[in-house]
């Protein structure tokens, strides 16, 4: 039945009959964070429940999947089921919030109420069941619900504690100020009990009340202190989607029910899909060049009642190619996020797929070599061992043609992995000797990845690196920023002496992409502006309005104080002689950026690339 019910599915898809969602802006999943529930005691005060975090016979105080249910008859249950939470007055105010989902017909509301029953914040009941209110519980979907309890005072000298409460549901604030007397644990006490409680629909069977069994699933509990008034959060339903070059993945968290990931190619026509279903975190991928995907998610196989739809075309592809500069070196996230890096700044200007490819540290001759424009060959024959064992190899630098192009100085074996070798998978590991300009490769050494026959590889044989090849023939735009820590071309000179080998090194990058002429070039920015004089004039020559030099506006005083920088005696002298100022650099004698220095060359490419008509 389920197989069947999913190829109907996948046949609407197909033939473009698309459910239709109320809401396509809400989506389905949730944040798994239980780390602050042991900041406030949760426990049970003797009424039946099941599988509750905190609760007499729960599973674990951070379990994940917290189903309740309520038992059949009054005397195991009494009316509802509840959780009492012992809460401290020590500060201003406290909140409980938690992720609250209610899954069966046979559930009815939910409440707040004091330890002493009375009184208690209005029903809130679920939208399905006639109540048309804007603070309704919507079923089968999250819902964030905050409680939040001021102290103005606390009596030491009475046994109960009046307080204001306000109660929010899914960001509506349906309770405002309503007064709540807590009934303090002992005269002189500084903590009261709140008691959330869950309530079924009861029914009769021959005039006996009948207690039904219901489920609810609850999450991300959360109980905390506060001086000043809390943020009030909303639920977090939306699912996740990437759509790039190499294919379509989607993310959720389902609870009984079922995820579909579609790709579609440019004339909207169906390309693939897979399906998922599950009760806890569900991925699912599609590989493939698809130009736009959506994530279907519906409550079961049987019903397909629709939960939530996500869409998205796929974005343009940008590769920012370069060494520690656009890696994003002093960054306050280098290699952990790169959200700071100038690439990482500029993929939230455009929205677009921007791809890092810095390597702190290299020449603009191994960027080259990484990117495609020359081929790293072997200097010499190698076996390669059947079995995983290292052997040293050697390589340098050549063009299409043949001819020598220069010496290649790897800098990080994430940057050149995975490499094959004449049709075997493997890795590159090295050491350099950067004490010398040029750097010197000191050895070299492959390991093939899994074991299998000694394979020949005779001088002359490339190392492919697949990764690196495959972004940049997909990239649509790119962006090279090289040229920093030289070029050391053939005769082993420096892109300081000689720019005309780093506009030639720029082009043959520029010729192996999937679009030559759509591409930005940034211009070098180290050191005072006459350092960079004649290299300059020849990259404004060779490359006109497809240039963009950070010193026109990093090395002014404007961008200190745009940023709410006080220019230093220091920066007045950088800026004096063109030099970027210290105050965006790590140090006086630093090449590398703070994140604003990163964040403004960000903005100097984003503005090319509208100016360029590479984005709006």
């Amino acid at each position: 039945m389920k197989k069947f019910t999913a190829l109907i599915l996948i046949l609407l898809l197909i033939l473009g009959v698309n459910p239709v969602f109320a809401d396509s802006a809400e989506g389905y999943s949730e944040n798994f964070d239980n780390g602050e529930i042991g900041e406030i005691s949760i426990k049970n005060t003797g009424f039946y429940q099941t599988d509750f975090v905190g609760g007499i016979g729960a599973k674990s105080e951070t379990d994940k999947s917290l189903a309740l249910k309520r038992p059949e008859t009054k005397e195991q249950s009494g009316s509802s089921i509840y959780t009492e939470m012992s809460l401290s007055l020590y500060k201003k105010y406290f909140k409980f919030e938690l992720n609250f989902m209610p899954l069966t017909d046979d559930f009815s509301h939910v409440m707040f109420a004091s330890n002493s029953h009375t009184p208690s914040s209005p029903k809130i009941y679920c939208s399905d069941d006639g109540y048309g209110a804007e603070y309704a519980l919507n079923r089968g979907k999250w819902n964030k619900i905050v409680f939040v309890c001021e102290n103005p005072s606390v009596d030491k000298t009475s046994q109960t504690y009046s307080a204001k409460v306000d109660v929010f549901v899914n960001g509506n604030q349906i309770c405002n100020g309503q007064t709540f007397k807590f009934k303090k644990n002992s005269v002189g006490a500084t903590t009261v009990f709140l008691r959330f409680a869950m309530f079924g629909k009861d029914k009769t069977e021959n005039g006996a009340a009948v207690y039904p069994e219901f489920t609810v699933y609850l999450d991300d509990v959360d109980i905390k202190r506060y001086d000043e008034y809390p943020e009030i959060p909303l639920p977090e339903n939306e699912p996740e989607l990437d759509i790039t070059f190499e294919g379509a993945s989607a993310r959720a968290n389902l609870k009984n029910a079922v995820m579909v990931l579609a790709g579609y190619g440019a004339d909207g026509a169906l390309l693939s899909a897979e399906i998922a279903e599950n009760d806890g975190n569900a991925s699912l991928e599609l590989k493939g060049e698809y130009a736009s995907a959506k994530v279907f998610l519906f409550n079961s196989f049987e019903s397909l009642t629709p939960i939530a739809m996500l869409g998205k075309k796929r974005m343009p592809t940008v590769a920012c190619w370069g060494d520690s500069l656009t890696e994003g070196q002093g960054s306050s996230d280098f290699r952990n996020g790169g959200t700071k890096s100038y690439p990482g700044v500029l993929k939230t200007l455009t929205g677009y797929d921007v791809r890092n490819m810095g390597s702190a540290g290299e020449t603009a001759m191994s960027i080259a070599a990484r990117q495609g424009a020359v081929n790293a060959l072997l200097e010499k024959d190698v076996t390669i061992p059947s079995d995983c064992t290292e052997v040293e190899i050697e390589f340098k630098g050549y063009n299409d043609d043949g001819t020598y192009a220069g010496t290649l100085t790897p800098r990080n074996k994430k940057d050149w992995n995975p490499c094959v070798i004449n049709g075997v998978d493997g890795e590159l590991s090295f050491k350099v000797d950067t004490t010398k300009n040029p750097r010197v490769l000191i050895w070299a050494k492959f390991k093939r990845k899994t074991p299998g026959e000694a394979v020949y590889a005779p001088k002359g044989t490339k190392i492919f690196m697949p990764n690196n090849i495959k972004i940049n023939e997909n990239a649509d735009i790119n962006v090279i920023f090289t040229g920093t820590n030289g070029v050391w071309n053939a005769e082993d000179k420096s892109g300081e002496d000689y720019a005309d080998d780093l506009v030639i090194l720029i082009r043959k990058m520029l010729a192996k992409t999937k679009n030559p002429d759509k591409y930005i070039i940034i211009g070098l920015t180290t050191r005072a502006r006459d350092d960079w004089k004649i290299t300059d004039a020849k990259m404004r020559e060779a490359f006109g309005e497809h240039i963009v030099f950070p010193r026109d506006r990093i090395a002014t005083t404007e961008v200190l104080t745009d940023n709410g920088i006080t220019p230093t005696e220091q920066d007045i002298a950088d800026i004096a002689v063109g030099r970027v100022p210290t105050s965006l650099r790590l140090a006086v004698n630093d090449v590398h950026y703070t994140d604003v220095g990163y964040a403004e060359i960000a903005k100097l490419v984003y503005a090319k690339m509208i100016e360029l008509g590479y984005c709006e």
